[in-house]
């Protein structure tokens, strides 16, 4: 009788599955590659963010510095010279507003939509009012305070970009709509309503302060009364 060879059968349970190691170590690669992308492109957007803040910040302070400085000076520009200071004005602010879209930040764009319309109504105003300089330079300075976050250094966490409440020194779009519509295009008109505006804007800030500052007051006496009843009670108990 023949016979047949044994054959010994091992049955494993519970192995890793060879798979297993492979998509894991796919899984960090990806992911390591995912991290250092997203790691490149902020630093690189910071960058150029960055860089186009400052070019635009040069053609801002280059519009400033085109404006005349005294009522005296601004005045005879405007009546006896054949190029109008404006002119140039006007075009190094559209090329900030060009350099700046790529922030894609929409206060810094309204500010300075704002700045090149204002402007731009003065230009053809037959007779500029002496009260109207002062207000092309403040909303040149309008612009600048927009431009600032983007010129600081980067924030210690990136991802969590501090809230800064950036200064108002000229009226918004809607808002200047608004005064030129009530003002019925009149330069002096329109001046005025910008000192009421300014006025305006002056009383809320004020009263904001001033409830703050009783806020303040009242958590300041709660936190002292507080402190006195537990003063208080730590004496009885000593007794």
């Amino acid at each position: 009788m023949l016979s047949v060879p044994s054959r010994i059968v091992i049955i494993e349970k519970g192995g890793t599955p060879w798979w297993v190691p492979l998509l894991a170590t796919l899984l960090i690669g990806v992911a390591a590659a995912i991290a250092s992308y997203l790691a490149t492109w902020w630093f690189k957007k910071r960058d150029i963010d960055g860089e186009n803040a400052r070019q635009a910040a040069t053609l801002v302070d280059d519009a400033d510095r085109a404006l005349p400085r005294s009522t005296e000076t601004f005045t005879t520009q405007v009546s006896q010279m054949p190029d109008d200071p404006l002119d140039k004005v006007t075009r190094l602010l559209r090329e900030a507003r060009l350099r700046a879209q790529p922030l894609n930040d929409f206060d810094l764009d309204q500010r300075l939509g704002t700045a090149l319309y204002f402007l731009s109504d003065a230009q053809e105003w037959r007779k500029r009012p002496v009260g109207a300089r002062p207000w092309m330079h403040r909303a040149i300075d309008n612009v600048r305070i927009g431009l600032a976050p983007y010129l600081a250094p980067p924030p210690l966490i990136p991802w969590r970009r501090p809230n800064v409440f950036l200064e108002v020194l000229f009226p918004s779009f809607s808002e200047y709509i608004g005064i030129k519509r009530f003002a019925k295009e009149d330069p002096e008109a329109v001046t005025q309503g910008l000192d009421d505006w300014f006025a305006k804007e002056s009383e809320e800030k004020a009263a904001e302060a001033i409830e703050d500052q009783r806020a303040f007051d009242e958590e300041h006496k709660r936190w002292m009364e507080s402190e006195e009843r537990k003063r208080s009670m730590e004496e009885h108990a000593d007794e």
